[in-house]
């Protein structure tokens, strides 16, 4: 078992020649007795027990890779992994990208992405608090501060142009995708769009979950599919208190931004586009 930033993670060997529910089940009294936040699988190339291997290693690996990032862009990500060593919050996790780059992307090998998009306002709300240490140099239960305070670390710390650029910035450098010269349907709330290698399905994530799961079980052609929320603010360390005060304060910079730039930038346009 290893710990790597507060998150333990446990190693479970083996040929899994074949995978069964055995495996399945210790894994799962693993997660519960050793209290583990994960489990990773490490599939060996043969069974030193065995003359000969059940399946062939590429039959008992998935035959598609999925992979959760928030960006594709390696110098973003690099960026944001220097912030972080500098700032002492450590990942808790190695990032793909560079993978899915070198294997996927620069192979010019098919993919589909399924990107969720929200309100601009309400993801620099929730992306502040998610990183509030790194914002604030505290723990959120272990803020002192007046909300003053925590305002002017909101308005002065927090990148609030991101939301409004990243489809330019980001998507585009990683898929040469411009989603905006494709016409979004507001009401349906979806868009499938597939140019070159690549296939896109684009959600507005106020999309009720049930709706979220059929689209993303069909554009992957799963058999089944369901989504669980872990993500979520009511879940986390801070206390609720933090997190309704900046939301009721809305915070000056916020405005500004709002009546700025968010009236006229290309993501609240998607959002509000017929």
């Amino acid at each position: 078992m290893v710990n790597s930033s507060n998150k333990s993670i446990g190693i479970l060997g083996g040929s899994f020649d074949p995978a069964h529910k055995g495996h399945l089940a210790i894994t799962k009294i693993a997660l519960k007795k050793i209290k583990l936040d994960q489990i990773f699988w490490i599939i060996n190339k043969k069974n030193p027990f065995k003359n000969e291997a059940y399946f062939s290693l590429k039959k008992r690996l998935f035959k598609n890779a999925l992979f959760h990032v928030h960006s594709l862009n390696e110098i973003e990500i690099k960026k944001g992994i220097r912030l972080c060593f500098q700032n002492r919050v450590y990942p808790g996790s190695k990032t793909p990208v560079f993978l899915i780059n070198k294997k996927i992307i620069n192979q010019k090998r098919p993919f589909k992405i399924v990107c969720l998009f929200r309100d601009p306002l309400e993801r620099n709300i929730s992306a502040f608090f998610d990183a509030f240490k790194l914002y604030t140099g505290t723990k959120p239960n272990d803020y002192n501060g007046s909300s003053k305070k925590l305002k002017e670390y909101y308005d002065e710390n927090l990148n609030h142009e991101f939301p409004l650029n990243w489809f330019d910035d980001q998507f585009f450098d990683a898929t040469n995708i411009n989603i905006y010269d494709y016409k979004f349907d507001k009401e349906q709330g979806y868009s499938i769009l597939k140019t070159g290698t690549i296939e896109l399905l684009l959600i507005n994530s106020d999309l009720n979950d049930s709706i979220k799961e059929n689209l993303i079980k069909d554009f992957c052609n799963l058999k089944s599919f369901k989504l669980k929320n872990r993500n979520l603010s009511s879940s986390k360390e801070y206390d609720k208190f933090l997190f309704l005060s900046l939301n009721d304060f809305k915070l000056q910079k916020s405005f500004k931004l709002k009546n700025r730039n968010l009236s006229s930038s290309k993501e609240y346009a998607l959002l509000n586009s017929d």
